[in-house]
């Protein structure tokens, strides 16, 4: 499955090695194929059994979560984003309540953001993933990707709580939830862990991570090393350290995603207002509690000017960091305080 998504694979670990305390240990495991990427894993317990009851827990969420929000395939038994977008003027869709919860979730980042982040976008989103696929050089025109942002009103998007359904009422709606979704799994499947009896954990869905509790090693924070945009090929460069607990870090990125038009890079990540990729910055990092909110904002950071990104930080209360397309790194006082400001090169390189 593929995710046209607005978080790219910015973030590395750095688990510094020190002893763990009060006979707890630390186990990780990686889950391969699921939202196209490997969603590592990371947990301290004090029993193997232990660990693998969270796992599972938080696989099993993982699991259902790439199949109701795939917008690509059908699954067996299940209503999904694409059984929605297939039904789009056609009939309302019978859908589990976690996809209700996403597009509710969908229609408030949607408000908080002023429109900057849209699921309604998939018409637009689909062109410039298909030309973005294509790679031959050439441009969607602005006649065509006016004509499908005419789909792209969320207000169609009828929600039905009471009868369990969604319905797109415009013929050619899509929905792409790729700007929330990894997000909103990541802290669902936190809270499985946690339900499993887990205190300390971090999960890293292919770039947004999210954490709680602290590492059982002696250290009072998780060390999150955020990748350098300007990244040398084959190198994973650590431009900053964070130091987190119980917060979650989401990043957006012209490196990871994009194609390259007459020398210019293009991101995967497009704004609303012009129909075209974000080209102000070339990363844009969120630290905030909720790992779906962090996701959503990282994207609304990126297409945002500078002072309207600030301003929609301290609305709710998150903390960011942006580096421009000239290297200018630019970031709020509450980030600077849980900073290292320390560069290198990653471990797993």
């Amino acid at each position: 499955m593929r995710f046209l998504r607005s978080i790219t694979l910015a973030v590395t670990f750095i688990l510094l090695l020190s002893a763990c305390t009060d006979n707890y240990e630390r186990y990780s495991t990686i889950y391969a194929g699921r939202f196209d990427t490997n969603i590592t894993f990371i947990a301290y317990a004090q029993s193997q059994l232990t660990f693998s009851a969270a796992s599972a827990a938080a696989y099993a969420i993982i699991e259902l979560d790439s199949k109701l929000f795939d917008i690509y395939n059908d699954h067996e038994g299940i209503n999904n984003l694409k059984t929605i977008n297939d039904n789009a003027g056609i009939q309302p869709v019978a859908v589990d309540d976690v996809l209700l919860d996403l597009l509710e979730f969908a229609v408030e980042v949607y408000e908080l953001t002023d429109g900057v982040v849209n699921v309604a976008m998939g018409p637009v989103l689909k062109i410039w993933h298909e030309y973005r696929e294509q790679n031959n050089g050439t441009l969607p025109s602005l006649d065509i990707l006016r004509e499908n942002a005419a789909l792209m009103n969320i207000n169609d998007m009828a929600i039905d709580r009471q009868n369990s359904t969604v319905f797109l009422t415009q013929t050619g709606m899509s929905l792409d939830v790729g700007a929330i979704a990894k997000g909103f799994t990541a802290r669902r499947a936190l809270e499985a862990a946690k339900a499993a009896g887990i205190t300390s954990a971090l999960i890293n869905m292919g770039g947004d991570v999210a954490a709680f509790g602290k590492p059982m090693d002696g250290r009072n924070r998780w060390a999150i090393g955020i990748q350098d945009p300007f990244l040398v090929e084959g190198q994973r460069f650590i431009m900053d350290t964070v130091y987190v607990n119980g917060m979650a870090l989401a990043s957006s990125g012209n490196y990871e995603r994009f194609f390259i038009v007459d020398g210019v890079n293009y991101s995967h990540i497009i704004d609303p207002e012009t129909l075209f990729p974000a080209m102000r910055f070339a990363q844009a990092t969120v630290l905030y509690q909720d790992a779906a909110l962090a996701e959503a904002l990282s994207t609304a950071l990126f297409i945002l000017p500078l002072s309207q990104g600030q301003k929609l930080l301290e609305k709710v209360g998150a903390e960011g960091m942006w580096v421009t397309l000239d290297g200018t790194i630019e970031t709020t006082a509450g980030y600077d305080a849980i900073s290292q400001k320390q560069s290198g090169y990653s471990a797993f390189d």
